[in-house]
């Protein structure tokens, strides 16, 4: 940097034109970027951002010393005194400037005639163009914040992060003075408006195999909507200083850790695609996982994708939470949510709540969420007993989501322990298997073909309960070496027994999950009305119980991988296969 320094002096002394000024600079950036990755190799995370961060500091520093160097010459005052202020926003504010993002800036000023602001101004723009540097910037006199920031949410937000860069201290008093008036003004409406503004891009950019790292579901977004609310209502510098009534040191330590590694991976998503991409795509994660240092493995890649899946749902939880705790007192953003009235004292309670309020569909409070993140001790408790109950009732998939959303149903039903967030590379599924396992169940708990749903009325409860635990259970020998149909089958068993089922449910179920593709598999690749095949098919499932039952399980593992997967073209075969099943049973012509 100091010869950086003394290059561009020498050209300043010669009245070198600006552009070969911020060549200089450019190429000083150029040679800068191309030592990230090592340097990223020997520190991520945030400490990588905040290093990134403060080189480009040095650069718009430099920036400015050489645009006030050019218009003052010798007679150069004091930097408080000339009109100016230079601050860093977004991501850049807050020290967490990606390789890749947008450098965003603030120039405020003070209209002073003698100091011909607006000239400084455009020479400093210019230079910053020239540099090289990805630019985005606002130019506000000081007068002007509070009606800027009243005139767009957007603006107001990326106001709140500002950090003073360079210029004049005297202004940035100024302007902190503004920013407070700012950060005061209506909360509670900017409270409402930032929460609707996360729902709707949390719809958009759901968890899924390909997560979208800044605007998803416990992406960066999450992280800064919590930052966001404490600064309106607390002018906190950061989450860990938020009251410790709402963010505990444990808490915070575990939602920092996660978050932490997120910042990793996407440094890690924008060096190796050298471009700004935020979204996490199954074709980038070899390269992704190398940097951060992973094997060249299918195994790897599927550990890596699983912490950041993990990841990634830690960040939402004690966002949630923490939302929650902060805005609920000011502005009612959870109505009609279950919300128990105090904490549970076992996993026990914490079921039977569940259990009781299962009749009926429903979305977890942020503060159930708390209470079953937070059950203290439940040591020697047994609760196995009542997981029969879960799914005798309609809405068995509000119960297991709810346990989901606080990284806890492996913890309640154990043959899921190895599939919590593990990722699913085959083209087909969109979904961790365990989000797509509760989503299987809740097609199944509203069946949306009149003719299935028929079927499944005529189930007996008992062997309805035994359908909901096949759809859960289904993939859950995933993630093991072998074929995940014979390992789900012997989990299937082994689990029932401990929960008390009957011999003949517990062989129902385990053939149904041992053999939950063949309808599927044979409805799509086989010729349904050859009498071979029919037979063979028929064999395996010689009565109608069976043949109901895994067309249901069809159906629901079809629609949990997504909408219009479930289809007229493949509901005509599925139910073709089961209506010829059905005919060669009842030794009927079918062809």
């Amino acid at each position: 940097m100091q010869k950086l320094k003394r290059e561009i002096e020498d050209l300043i002394a010669s009245n070198a034109a600006d552009f070969k000024i911020a060549k200089l600079i450019k190429k000083d950036l150029e040679e800068y970027y191309k030592t990230l990755p090592d340097t990223f190799a020997q520190s991520g995370g945030k400490d990588f951002l905040v290093k990134h961060t403060r080189k480009i500091d040095t650069s718009i520093k430099l920036i400015y010393r050489i645009a006030t160097r050019e218009m003052f010459h010798e007679y150069f005052p004091t930097k408080n005194s000339i009109p100016l202020t230079i601050t860093a926003l977004g991501s850049y504010g807050r020290e967490q400037l990606s390789p890749k993002s947008d450098i965003d800036i603030m120039l405020v000023y003070k209209d002073i005639a003698a100091y011909n602001i607006k000239e400084l101004i455009e020479k400093i723009y210019y230079l910053l163009l020239d540099s090289g540097l990805k630019l985005g910037h606002r130019v506000h006199e000081v007068s002007e914040l509070q009606e800027v920031a009243k005139s767009d949410i957007t603006i107001k937000t990326a106001l709140l992060e500002s950090r003073f860069l360079e210029g004049s201290k005297f202004l940035w008093f100024e302007t902190e003075n503004e920013l407070n008036k700012i950060r005061a003004f209506e909360p509670k409406k900017f409270i409402l408006e930032k929460i609707q503004e996360r729902r709707e891009l949390r719809k958009k950019y759901p968890l899924m195999m390909e997560p979208n790292l800044k605007e998803g579901v416990g992406g960066f977004r999450d992280a800064n909507l919590v930052y966001w609310i404490g600064k309106v209502l607390f002018n906190a510098p950061s989450i860990k200083t938020l009251p410790h009534s709402v963010v505990n040191e444990k808490d915070y330590i575990e939602f920092r850790i996660a978050l932490e590694f997120l910042f990793k991976v996407r440094s890690a998503l924008h060096l190796t695609q050298k471009s700004k991409t935020d979204q996490l795509r199954l074709d980038y994660i070899p390269d992704v996982a190398a940097l951060l240092g992973y094997k060249n493995s299918s195994s790897a890649h599927m550990q890596f994708a699983k912490k950041v899946n993990k990841s990634l749902r830690i960040v939402w939880l004690y966002a949630r939470i923490w939302i929650n705790a902060l805005a609920s007192p000011y502005v009612p953003i959870y109505k009609n949510y279950l919300k128990p009235k105090g904490e549970f004292k076992d996993k026990k309670e914490a079921l039977e709540f569940l259990i009781k309020h299962g009749n009926s569909e429903f979305h977890s409070h942020p503060l159930l969420n708390q209470y079953l993140l937070h059950i203290k001790n439940s040591s020697g408790v047994d609760f196995q007993h009542l997981i029969p109950a879960i799914f005798k009732q309609p809405h068995a998939h509000s119960i297991l989501t709810a346990l989901s959303e606080v990284n806890g149903l492996g913890e309640y039903i154990q043959p899921l322990k190895k599939v919590e967030a593990l990722p699913q590379f085959d083209g087909y599924h969109r979904f961790p298997v365990d989000t797509h396992l509760i989503a299987c169940l809740k097609a199944l708990e509203n069946i949306e073909d009149p003719y299935l749903q028929e079927i499944y009325d005529a189930l007996s409860p008992e062997h309805q309960m035994i359908l909901k635990l096949a759809t859960l259970l289904h993939d859950a020998g995933k993630g093991r070496l072998s074929d995940h149909h014979p390992i789900g089958a012997k989990l299937f068993k082994a689990y029932t027994q401990k929960i008390g089922l009957s011999p003949e449910d517990i062989e129902l179920g385990s053939k149904l999950v041992l053999y939950h593709n063949r309808l599927s598999q044979t409805a799509q690749k086989e010729d349904i009305y050859s009498p071979l095949i029919v037979a063979q098919f028929t064999a395996l499932f010689p009565s109608k119980l069976e043949l109901d039952m895994l067309l249901l399980l069809t159906y629901a593992d079809t629609t949990g991988v997504g909408s219009n997967i479930y289809n007229e073209f493949t509901a005509r075969l599925f139910k073709g296969l089961h209506k010829n099943a059905l005919d060669f049973l009842d030794n009927r012509e079918f062809l």
